[in-house]
Order: structure tokens, then sequence, then C-alpha cells
């Protein structure tokens, strides 16, 4: 059981959380592990939808993460990654987005030449956040444009026939389509249906195809 689970982790993290306060001495490394503890445990909130102690904890955890690290840390990324993930369960999209802008931030200035897929994984996913806050927030055009970087980045790194470029795609198209570019919101969904059509998850997928196919016969209507 899903919630039984949630509750053995919230048990932990509380447990974890009194010892490491009890300790008056605190150097880098149990401080460091003081600011995991509060990072699992504003998981475990936000898992359980307890927003105001989840945004709570991850604060915490972000003013260790920085003295520790300093800003620039990909631990420091996560955590104001998380925030503004809370921030947009709780519809608060623009304390989101200033959130999410920092950890695009971070994870753009951490992008080296050895940098692995999991990191421009990471660039993408959070340029995928602010694309989608961005909307939430009727800020259509530069919503379309942060979320064809996000396509660049994805495309480039993580091949076109994959699930995440497809959500974006797809995001685009109802972007394109808020801003009355239905001729481009048709060509987004339609490659949003090609790299569907490779999904591991075609019972899902086909779904979502079904749904897309009913928007281009829209935009096609009207373009």
């Amino acid at each position: 059981d899903r919630f039984f689970f949630i509750d053995k982790a919230a048990k932990f993290f509380n447990d974890a959380l009194l010892i490491g306060k009890s300790n008056k001495k605190i150097e880098n490394t149990s401080a460091e592990i003081l600011s995991e503890t509060y990072y699992g445990l504003g998981l475990v909130h936000s898992e359980k939808a307890s927003t105001g102690a989840a945004l709570e904890c991850f604060q915490e955890s972000l003013k260790i993460r920085q003295s520790v690290f300093g800003n620039f840390h990909p631990q420091v990324a996560a955590t104001w990654f998380s925030l503004g993930s809370v921030y947009s369960r709780e519809g608060d999209f623009k304390e989101s987005l200033k959130c999410y802008d920092e950890a695009l931030k971070i994870r753009k200035k951490l992008i080296h030449a050895n940098s692995t897929t999991e990191d421009f994984a990471d660039v993408g996913t959070t340029l995928y956040k602010i694309g989608t806050t961005l909307k939430s927030l009727g800020l259509y055009e530069k919503s379309l444009r942060c979320l064809e970087q996000c396509l660049q980045v994805r495309e480039a790194k993580l091949g076109k026939g994959q699930t995440d470029v497809a959500k974006t795609l797809n995001h685009l198209g109802v972007v394109a389509s808020k801003l009355g570019e239905y001729a481009l919101a048709a060509n987004y969904w339609h490659r949003s249906i090609q790299a569907y059509k490779t999904s591991v998850n075609m019972e899902e997928s086909n779904r979502i195809i079904q749904s897309i196919r009913g928007n281009i016969e829209m935009a096609e209507r009207l373009s």
C-alpha cells in the first residue's frame, strides 16, 4: 500500500531530523545529512499533499545546502526545483516560476563538456516546467519560446522518439493554438503523434494520440 510506505518514510525522516537537531555541534558532514533529511521529509509531505509542511522542509534544506555547497550546486538546484513543484501544486504559479528560474540558472551553469545525458535531461525538464508554468500564467509567447528550447535539448540529447519529446511537442501545439497559430499547432501535434508511436507504453500513448488527433482536426478547420 502506497500510503503505508509514505507514512513509514515520514517516520524515518522525522526520527532522523530529531537526531540531527539534537547534534549541537553541526559540522559540514552533519549539516549535509540534515539537509538531506529535510529534503526527504519535504518529498514525503509533497506526496501526502501537505504543501505547507513540504515548503517548510524544502526551504530549510535549501538554506543548509546553500550554506554547505554554495549557490551553484546540483543539490541546490534540485531543492529550488522541488520548491517550484510545490508552489505549482498550490496554484501559486508566480512563485513557482521564480523557483524554476533559479533551478534553471544553476543547471545551465553546471553544464560542461563531460556533462551526462541526465544533466541535460534535468535542464530539459526545468525548461519544460517553466514553459508549462508560463502557459498557466497566460504568457503564451514566452511559453512557446521556452518549450521550443526544451524541445531542442530533448531532441538533441534524448532522441526524437522519446515520450518526453512527445509531451513537449503536444504542449507546443496547445500553446501555438492559444496564440491562434493553428497551422503551427497542427504541425507540432503531428510530430507529437509520431513520437508517441515509439513509446514503450502504447496503451497510454494510444489514448493520448486519439486526443491529439481531435486537436489536429480542430486546428485544421480553423487554419
